[in-house]
């Protein structure tokens, strides 16, 4: 056949579990980027083109198509038609074929599109060339990259009608077998591409820390005009179990599913602290790994810098609001429960399933499931309706994934052990005014301390200048990072269950009595060397912790603590099952 062939990537920056995900770096340098450089190997595109829409929130898009040699178009229509936008797309630049690239697949391979363009052009223009794997090899791991000729495209434009056969390139053939080609051309794929499964578009933020990690990789020891080797790829895959565990459970969304919709309401703020929004970024992940949820966040409170909501959709507010929102789902996660959000779950209850963390009274019965990240309850006082929707224990804690690559390097002279010092993010009891000096004066002489300064507390007292001792104001992606210590002293929260995630002892004490009574006591039975009644104990037991002859064994802690973001969101999943159930008998 023969003629021109284009390359559209199919574009947008209003995902709604990655926003901005085309421009988001990979190595430093946008995520696009990348796609380009990769078609650019391919000699027989004769034009590169990102297609998206008109909106004022993909303008960006436009202009670094501008600035890097790529044409932009802008489709004034309806963003999620992507049939309709590449189309248009399509229909203006003349040529006989074209490559559609997803926007998020910074992994596409140039020898298999130039080998399907190559067949494309052999066969009739109302036929199809596409790749599989050599007789008896597994599936190719290919994913966002087809290629079609002008007839065969046209009529599956005509056959897309339904909205979900819209948003999705190809679906009316390759999914739904509403159209057939003329022609079906296999070409064999090299063996070396179906040697693991593994997803590699970027639709959420495991997707991308999973992404990043290779290309940081890559780049390590490759030239930065090099682009990134799929078989390179495969064989990180294959070695490094770690490396694959990091995005294997996100969920991708089927052509007809429609994702459930999630509001997170939560707060911080001095005298809150930071542990509500932490955990309601990891429960936001969990809803769009396991569900492919869309999930946005709403954070009450003064407004800080906080990486784990860079990205996820979220929203800084003086006050709940659910004006103009129709969620499936209304999940809090508040110190207290005040008249004016209980106000608007009563209004919303019966719409959509609630979900209250952190809850363990429910008498109203405002939500459907009671969701307490707590290691032991006593429920004797609870209805029977409250504790039936009463979820509790080592399993149901939100924490987020610690990653070991990201261990931190601070070296200090002579410093063979370190040590790390959670106050939380407000430190309402001022222990930085005091606490320093006495682990200076306490801990063996080559242990290094690293004090974590929250965005709401003063700054550590040291009145000695000591090389040991070293404070992180507000240190992002910091459960990234506590892997990278021997021990750590934790006032009672979130981040004291981080660290036992993350495998690290954690001595924790509860100043504020934060922690109820029964809980402490069943944390006495379960880790009784690193529960500490008061400040001087625990930096005792901090220094034993330091002691190898002390060393907790933590496999089973840290396997029940993995488990909860996945146990939630079953129970999210079962919830709106049911609901529908309801609501489909009822009707």
């Amino acid at each position: 056949m023969g003629g021109k062939t284009v390359a559209i990537i199919g574009a947008r920056l209003t995902s709604s579990r990655l926003p901005r995900k085309q421009l988001l770096p990979l190595a430093g340098v946008p995520l696009i980027t990348h796609i380009v450089r990769r078609l650019r190997q391919v000699s027989a595109i004769d034009e590169i083109i990102v297609a998206t829409t008109v909106d004022d929130a993909n303008k960006p898009l436009c202009e670094w198509a501008d600035k890097n040699s790529v044409t932009g178009f802008a489709w004034d229509g309806d963003e999620n038609d992507v049939v309709g936008r590449v189309d248009a797309a399509f229909r203006a630049t003349n040529a006989d074929s074209f490559v559609y690239v997803c926007g998020d697949c910074p992994f596409i391979e140039p020898a298999t599109i130039a080998a399907l363009i190559e067949a494309s052009a052999t066969v009739s223009p109302f036929g199809i060339a596409r790749a599989r794997p050599p007789e008896g090899v597994g599936k190719l791991i290919h994913e966002g990259f087809d290629v079609f000729n002008r007839g065969f495209w046209d009529r599956m434009v005509a056959v897309a009608k339904e909205p979900f056969e819209r948003e999705h390139v190809g679906a009316v053939y390759f999914h739904l077998n509403k159209v057939e080609p003329d022609q079906l051309l296999w070409i064999e794929d090299q063996a070396k591409f179906s040697e693991v499964e593994h997803r590699l578009s970027v639709d959420t933020p495991q997707d991308y820390a999973f992404a990043s990690k290779l290309y940081d990789r890559w780049y390590r020891s490759n030239s930065p005009n090099s682009i990134v080797d799929l078989k390179w790829v495969i064989d990180q895959l294959l070695h490094d179990q770690d490396l694959a565990a990091i995005n294997a459970h996100v969920r991708q969304k089927a052509v007809k599913e429609v994702a459930p919709e999630v509001v997170i309401l939560c707060e911080a703020g001095p005298g809150i602290g930071l542990g509500h929004l932490s955990r309601a970024c990891a429960s936001a992940n969990s809803l769009q790994e396991y569900l492919g949820a869309a999930v946005q966040i709403q954070v009450k409170g003064p407004k800080v810098e906080f990486s784990g909501l860079n990205l996820l959709p979220h929203e800084w507010v003086d006050r709940f609001s659910l004006d103009g929102k129709s969620p499936d789902c209304i999940i809090t996660d508040v110190k207290v429960l005040d008249q004016e959000l209980s106000g608007l779950l009563e209004i919303r209850s019966k719409e959509c399933l609630t979900v209250g963390i952190d809850e363990l009274s429910d008498p109203d019965g405002l939500f459907d499931i009671l969701w307490v990240p707590a290691v032991h309850l006593e429920t004797n006082q609870l209805s029977r309706s409250e504790r039936e929707r009463l979820r509790f224990g080592l399993d149901t804690f939100l924490l987020r994934r610690p990653d070991d690559d990201a261990a931190v390097t601070l070296e200090r002279e002579n410093a063979e052990r370190s040590v790390i010092v959670l106050t939380g993010g407000a430190d309402p009891l001022g222990l930085s005014a005091s606490l320093p000096r006495q682990l200076l004066e306490t801990l063996p002489k080559d242990t290094r301390i690293d004090w974590v300064q929250g965005p709401y507390a003063a700054e550590p007292e040291v009145f000695d200048c000591d090389e040991r001792f070293t404070c992180l104001k507000s240190p992002p992606d910091l459960y990234k990072v506590v892997a990278g210590y021997d021990a750590a002293l934790c006032v009672f929260g979130v981040t004291f269950y981080e660290c036992l995630r993350a495998g690290v002892p954690a001595v924790v004490f509860d100043p504020l009595g934060a922690a109820s009574e029964e809980e402490w006591a069943h944390l006495e039975t379960m880790v009784p060397p690193l529960i500490a009644p008061d400040t001087d104990t625990a930096i005792k037991r901090l220094c034993d912790q330091l002691d190898e002859d002390h060393n907790l064994a933590m496999d089973d802690i840290v396997s029940r603590l993995s488990s909860g973001p996945y146990n939630f969101a079953q129970a999210i999943q079962n919830g709106l099952k049911s609901l529908k159930e309801v609501s489909d008998a009822a009707a």
